[in-house]
């Protein structure tokens, strides 16, 4: 089977054309349309949603490798000296890039990269984004109500804010309600803990990074943690010997944090979930 390769014939303000060639080279190809887009009186910002997670899925797939000639290969773009002052990178994602690259030995690729790591709604932010998604569906929510679900959610990331609203929207069609009430509020979120696709991903993309011990390991970790309102630093040592992992398991934990499963904000020694709705989740699901 004959397979046309693309190449470019003409890049301009009208976009760019391609053609067929036995020989290409991606990376040289995508400089070249950066470099026909990007002005010189405005910034060309290029924002890459799941950056993380697609190295993660290239680690997987191709192997430590392809992942390492990623990193790369998007460190000279942004070093290119014709696009690093036309053309702006950002990368976002779910999970810790900087975790990723470190099992990779290749912290250099990322170390001009500045950090933001995007906090939690404050509750005045998060009611008033209640309100504003109140706008689409035909009930209404006392404050006191609004209150009730942010206390329950805790964690005020949009995600879980959006879901229980898409419950109670559920509930009210379904069972054709005319009022809310604090035990719709909770009948709603024993819906969402229900829908399993909502949260598998925190589930699966351990899986997919650690491997033997190590997976059953941060498994444990947020397993024991589910099943009470924290878990203690001495506790974690403990399973780390269990698991053969003194000298890395640091490196785990930290990992853990990083990517939003628990935290020791409140006491350095006691580590908790982030979201109380994922705590339910994985006790249910994962740890049971």
């Amino acid at each position: 089977m004959e397979i046309h390769k693309p190449t470019i014939k003409k890049v301009g303000p009208d976009g760019v054309e391609f053609g067929v060639s036995e020989e290409h080279n991606y990376l040289e190809m995508l400089m070249r349309i950066l470099k026909a887009t990007a002005g010189d009186e405005k910034k060309l910002v290029i924002m890459l949603d799941e950056f993380p997670e697609t190295l993660d899925n290239i680690i997987n797939d191709e192997g430590e490798a392809q992942g390492r000639h990623f990193l790369q290969s998007n460190r000279e773009l942004r070093h290119d000296r014709e696009l690093c002052e036309q053309v702006q990178f950002i990368y976002t994602g779910s999970m810790g890039l900087d975790n990723l690259v470190s099992r990779l030995n290749e912290t250099k690729t990322i170390n001009d990269l500045a950090r933001l790591k995007i906090p939690p709604l404050e509750p005045a932010e998060a009611m008033d984004f209640i309100k504003c998604l109140l706008e689409n569906v035909t009930f209404t929510l006392s404050d006191d109500l609004i209150k009730y679900i942010l206390q329950k959610i805790k964690w005020l990331i949009p995600f879980y804010i959006q879901l229980v609203l898409w419950e109670l929207k559920n509930l009210v069609r379904s069972r054709q309600l005319t009022l809310i009430t604090h035990n719709i509020i909770d009948n709603a979120f024993v819906e969402m803990l229900d829908q399993r696709q909502h949260f598998e991903n925190w589930h699966s993309r351990l899986r997919s990074t650690y491997k033997g011990n190590e997976y059953n390991y941060v498994k444990e970790v947020l397993n024991l943690t589910s099943e009470s309102e924290s878990i203690t630093a001495n506790d974690i040592f403990n399973l780390a010997v269990k698991y053969g992992l003194q000298e890395s398991f640091r490196d785990l934990i930290n990992a853990l944090v990083y990517d939003g499963y628990i935290n020791n904000n409140e006491d350095n020694h006691l580590y908790c979930f982030n979201s109380p709705v994922l705590k339910m989740w994985w006790r249910k699901n994962v740890a049971n």
